[in-house]
């Protein structure tokens, strides 16, 4: 199962927009129980619904931390935002990055 996660058609247009963008150090879709869907990367939690770049967006709006830390899956300093991903208004998951502080 989790060689589906990074095999996906969504984690390939995923890991294209993140290749192309060199100020993205990872970025991931989670369902809206916090589940990796689809990854440009292999992350740390497989399950972040416990962290705020899921618990913010999932309420349904966009979320970035307040400061640039090293992130714990790539060690590369970066501010990690979050926003959710609808359906008909309603929150089916989150889309999460780092992007890249200088």
């Amino acid at each position: 199962a989790i060689a589906t996660i990074f095999n996906n058609d969504v984690s390939k247009l995923i890991n294209g927009w993140a290749t192309q963008e060199k100020g993205i150090s990872k970025l991931y879709l989670r369902d809206k129980e916090g589940n990796l869907v689809a990854a440009d990367s292999k992350p740390v939690f497989y399950n972040n619904a416990h962290r705020p770049s899921f618990m913010h967006p999932r309420k349904g709006k966009a979320w970035a931390d307040s400061a640039a830390k090293p992130d714990t899956t790539t060690q590369v300093n970066g501010v990690h935002m979050g926003v959710p991903v609808m359906d008909r208004g309603q929150v089916i998951g989150v889309l999460h990055t780092s992007v890249v502080a200088d």
